[in-house]
């Protein structure tokens, strides 16, 4: 509950800025309403691949091949409707069902071969990525003027509330993770089998397949992300195409109290997670944009600075975690 907290404190003041950035851009109410819309689209989508990567990492697990598995699945479905002429919501489900099989065999690499989920995920970062490219013979592929209202649906504001479509869609996952992971036997299983995998084995969980679950689960959130990702933009492009998800994704879990060593973490605290790396790149990206204005930094991009601006900020709260543990080991001592 106190790690909650310290992220809600956080995200306060990352959102302060955010406000601040934009009164220093002397943005009008339009233009401000206009900016909460897209972050908060941008939270809806990154949050649902943060729920995928929390998972694993509760587990004890990590998955490095998000991004290339977004890359592979929205390539799949662009063929599957264009290349195939099949119906979208057929269409879906296959994209769907690709993402769960994916998922399943890195979990059967991770768990029955017994190998590292770092090097399994980190070969189908490279494979699935590749794969992609393969299809396509290294072009984009996009549904151009097809489904024109099913892309305004999703990119509007479903039955007119004033929140965006892929905010709402996030909020009904958080609700759902919370039962899942909080409420459920199931849920209560993965972050046994992360704090303790060997005790847990001995209580009689079936390690292995809850293993294999959580990635097949995970993969198919970031298929259905793909889907959401075909809808906003539009197109996909295998040699870009979900770039460094994976990490935005872990960055996010870990922002939100997720710890790498397994078997910690909340479904709160992952929806939270995502606020916080788009509520930083937005802030990060008007204030440039402020600067750039005034002549301080005029050649400089988003995309260089806002590595280094979510870097700085998850290395602080790692370190503020670790001596947060130490202290709490000290007490129990």
């Amino acid at each position: 509950m106190n790690k909650l907290k310290g992220v809600l404190i956080f995200l306060g003041i990352l959102y302060a800025a955010f406000l601040g950035s934009m009164l220093l851009l002397e943005l009008d109410t339009d233009r401000m309403l206009g900016l909460h819309k897209d972050l908060l689209q941008r939270i809806g989508l990154l949050g649902i691949v943060t729920f995928g990567a929390g998972l694993i990492i509760i587990t004890g697990n990590i998955d490095l091949s998000i991004g290339s598995q977004v890359a592979l699945c929205a390539t799949v479905f662009c063929m599957l409707v264009i290349d195939f002429g099949l119906p979208l919501v057929v269409s879906l489900v296959l994209t769907l069902l690709l993402g769960t099989m994916l998922g399943a065999i890195v979990g059967l690499a991770v768990t029955k071969l017994r190998v590292q989920s770092f090097i399994v995920t980190l070969c189908g970062m490279f494979i699935f990525r590749g794969i992609a490219r393969l299809f396509t013979g290294d072009k984009k592929i996009g549904l151009g003027q097809m489904h024109v209202s099913l892309k305004d649906f999703f990119n509007g504001d479903l039955l007119n509330w004033p929140w965006p479509t892929y905010f709402l869609i996030l909020f009904l996952l958080l609700a759902t993770a919370i039962v899942f992971l909080h409420r459920s036997v199931l849920g209560r299983y993965m972050f046994a089998i992360g704090s303790n995998e060997r005790a847990a084995w001995f209580a009689g969980i079936n390690v292995d397949r809850f293993k294999i679950a959580a990635f097949a689960i995970s993969s198919t959130l970031v298929a259905f992300y793909s889907f959401l990702f075909v809808m906003k933009f539009n197109s996909v492009n295998p040699n870009d195409t979900g770039t460094m998800r994976e990490l935005y994704a872990i960055a996010g879990a870990v922002l939100g109290g997720c710890s790498l060593r397994g078997g910690d973490g909340s479904a709160l605290g992952l929806f939270l997670g995502a606020c916080i790396i788009e509520v930083l790149y937005s802030a990060t990206d008007n204030l440039l944009t402020f600067l750039k204005r005034a002549d301080y930094l005029p050649s400089v991009s988003i995309d260089a600075v806002i590595p280094v601006a979510i870097g700085l900020v998850l290395l602080g709260g790692a370190v503020i975690d670790e001596r947060l543990r130490r202290q709490r080991l000290m007490q129990k001592g």
